[in-house]
């Protein structure tokens, strides 16, 4: 595979000579061009990748484990790297079985690396691989970036099962004027790497009827995703309280008749400043564990949360989850994913020496916002929020309505990936209005994503306001009659010669009758 090179756009593509029209290429936003130098040995000689990835298209998703064996030696012609890969692919899907051919691979991209010493950057990028497989209409694009330490280290995130883990796990409470539910599901992951915090009535002076939730995406592990849910409320609280007055404390006051003065709760501006203080706290807290300072651990996490005082809620993001308030019937408000192509997230990660390649940071991460992640944050000169992946939350502060606030749903991108913010909302306020059971509620939405083919860890938290929906008579009505039909087209189905393989009702809801009727439309 002899690769030829074109200039687009003042950067040098390194594109395959590929015999197989069939096979896929793509091009996309690479890093500058490698220029070996003595001082960069290293990166050259043979490397193996060993990893799960997944082979999509025609409408079929199947997981391999693929294993990369690749030389990296200095261009004759041209001054950067050159790969020559050899690849075995063994399939772990029972009912497909896959050969790829050698010369059916192509790598799009410039391999190599930056100089010895310079931060921010990988030594080694093969930004896409891309192979057409016997089977026609096939075809894999499989991202992989590598640490800077001169080896080869894979992060193999995004590996799948065989069949999706449908066990939940759920919580539910009710105080300071408000009722929370939620679930969560490992799905189709590996591993379940999500978390959750939730706490009504925080354990800090003045703070009793505040209520705290947040959910945590992990990624590449859940060691810092299960560390924050246990530890940064703490954080948080901490920074918020700072030093501060009491009531009663005025000087002159006689303290031998009065009662010992009412703590303050901390002002909208301490809050708003104590969250971010306790994210960037939190982050260089868990920078010294020894599983994550030298690389054993390489997770990151994502944290999505809602502070909620008796007059204000404060909404927290850092990544890709997401929270949405519904007020008056319509989705009020909603935080903003930190995505690597947003044009405020690619400047901070270009001015740090980095790159988006096919919206991710550095053609790997596709969150732009995170704690954790430290192969991302080591730009030497730059600050905790000027690196590669920052760890700063956006805070929104806004008034509450007693009247008109519902309710408030924080969830990771397994649920927003198949459903938009208005969907959602109109799922669970149909939902409220049929059920007062928050548990069952967050469990449909979660068997609904799972259903509409969400293949990552879900996990969803609903907040219930005052004025939340109340259920209705008429809704349960229509919905038990819903449910008799499906109920009764099923069993006609079934008893159909040859008909077979149609869903067990069970327990039917809206989010079965949904797909049921997607069974029974043919």
């Amino acid at each position: 595979m002899s690769p030829r090179i074109r200039e687009q756009r003042g950067r040098r593509h390194c594109l395959p000579s590929c015999s197989n029209e069939g096979a896929s290429t793509m091009d996309t936003t690479l890093l500058p061009p490698f220029n070996p130098t003595p001082t960069t040995p290293q990166v050259l000689g043979t490397y193996q990748l060993e990893g799960p990835c997944s082979l999509k298209g025609g409408g079929l998703e199947v997981p391999l484990n693929l294993l990369l064996t690749f030389d990296i030696h200095p261009s004759i012609h041209q001054p950067f790297g050159v790969l020559s890969i050899p690849v075995s692919v063994s399939c772990l899907a029972s009912s497909h079985t896959f050969n790829p051919q050698p010369s059916h691979l192509s790598i799009l991209g410039p391999v190599g690396c930056s100089e010895t010493g310079e931060a921010g950057r990988s030594p080694l990028a093969i930004v896409q691989l891309s192979f057409q497989p016997r089977e026609e209409g096939l075809t894999e694009v499989l991202p992989i970036l590598h640490s800077s330490s001169g080896s080869l280290k894979g992060r193999a995130m995004g590996a799948f099962l065989d069949k999706p883990k449908t066990e939940k796990h759920n919580s539910h409470g009710e105080g300071n004027g408000l009722r929370y539910g939620l679930s969560s599901m490992q799905g189709w992951r590996v591993e379940m790497e999500d978390a959750h915090t939730a706490v009504l009535g925080l354990p800090a002076p003045g703070m009793s009827d505040w209520s705290f939730f947040a959910v945590y995406d992990g990624h590449a592990g859940s060691r810092v995703a299960n560390y924050c849910s246990k530890h940064l409320l703490e954080h948080i609280i901490s920074a918020s309280l700072g030093t501060r007055g009491t009531q009663g404390s005025q000087a002159g006051s006689d303290s031998s008749t009065s009662e010992p003065p009412a703590p303050v709760p901390p002002t909208v501006e301490a809050v708003k400043a104590g969250i971010r203080t306790g994210f960037l706290r939190i982050d260089e807290h868990m920078r010294s564990f020894s599983d994550l300072r030298n690389g054993m651990d390489r997770s990151g996490s994502t944290a999505v949360g809602i502070l909620l005082s008796p007059d204000h809620f404060f909404f927290i993001n850092c990544g890709d989850s997401r929270a949405v308030l519904y007020r008056n019937s319509h989705v009020c408000f909603s935080t903003l994913d930190h995505k690597p192509c947003n044009p405020r997230e690619r400047e901070r990660i270009q001015n740090a020496g980095g790159s988006v390649m096919i919206q991710r940071v550095n053609g790997s991460l596709a969150v732009s916002r995170a704690l954790g992640d430290y192969d991302y944050k080591c730009v030497d000169g730059k600050g905790p929020t000027e690196q590669l992946v920052s760890p700063e939350p956006e805070v929104f502060e806004m008034v509450r309505a007693p009247e008109q606030d519902q309710f408030v749903i924080l969830a990771c991108d397994g649920i927003w990936d198949v459903m938009s913010n208005e969907e959602l909302c109109d799922f669970v306020k149909s939902r409220l209005e049929v059920s007062d059971d928050l548990e069952r509620v967050c469990n449909e939405v979660v068997d609904t994503c799972l259903h509409k083919g969400s293949r990552d860890n879900m996990s969803v938290v609903l907040v219930c306001l005052p004025s939340a929906p109340k259920v209705s008579e008429e809704a349960v009505r229509k919905d038990a009659e819903l449910n008799k039909y499906l109920e009764s087209r099923v069993e006609e189905m079934l008893s159909r010669p040859g008909e077979e393989g149609f869903p067990d009702l069970g327990e039917a809801s809206l989010a079965n009758a949904v797909l049921l009727k997607q069974y029974t439309t043919v």
